[in-house]
């Protein structure tokens, strides 16, 4: 007999040992069936999912980080390849997945581990074209900063054979440089410069 043919007799004589027997109450919710086994819930794409997992586990084994547009990106793909073209990783979908394999974001503490070489050389190789291709090169910029020591003299020089040069203390005034070009060459900004006041002082702002 299972436990949802118990018969009102039966369910009865059960509840009459609970109020006699509070102790045991946690043996009698098991045999009327209040207590339900939890069991894993499945996504409405199982084949979806299972790639997702094989895919989450590999990538964080080797340190890369996730974050959750990857997530959506990789689900798409993996939907994409499997055939399920009406597939959307949504919000919702992810927020279901990251509950049912019981994931979920956390911040790095200290800095014992080194830079992520291996998933940035991925990202540029596999992502990065694939979002240059929606653009023109005239329309793909490149920034970055760089220090000028514009009083420091070589570290060298061309002398004779025979003779003997001498160091001297480097002059270390320094400004900061921030170069832009486009990827075609075509249009190089104007140099923007962040140097040092002659007289520095505190500005308030209004």
């Amino acid at each position: 007999m299972s436990r949802k043919d118990l018969s009102l007799v039966e369910k009865i004589s059960i509840l009459d040992k609970i109020k006699s027997q509070p102790h045991s109450l946690r043996e009698l919710e098991k045999l009327i069936g209040t207590s339900k086994s939890k069991k894993k819930r499945e996504g409405k794409d199982p084949e979806v999912d299972k790639a997702m997992n094989e895919w989450f586990s590999a990538v964080t084994e080797r340190g890369v980080r996730i974050s959750g547009p990857m997530l959506q990106q990789k689900a798409e793909f993996f939907a994409e390849k499997i055939g399920h073209g009406n597939f959307k990783a949504t919000e919702g979908w992810m927020s279901r997945w990251k509950d049912r394999n019981n994931i979920k974001f956390k911040r790095f503490h200290g800095e014992k581990s080194s830079a992520d070489s291996n998933g940035a050389d991925e990202w540029s190789l596999t992502k990065l074209p694939e979002i240059l291709k929606k653009f023109s090169p005239q329309d793909i910029y490149n920034a970055d900063e760089t220090g000028l020591f514009y009083r420091a003299t070589p570290d060298g020089s061309l002398c004779y054979k025979r003779e003997t040069l001498e160091g001297s203390k480097k002059a270390m005034d320094r400004i900061t440089v921030l170069c832009c070009c486009n990827m075609a060459g075509t249009d190089k900004k104007k140099l923007l410069i962040i140097g040092k006041s002659a007289k520095p002082r505190c500005q308030q702002l209004h």
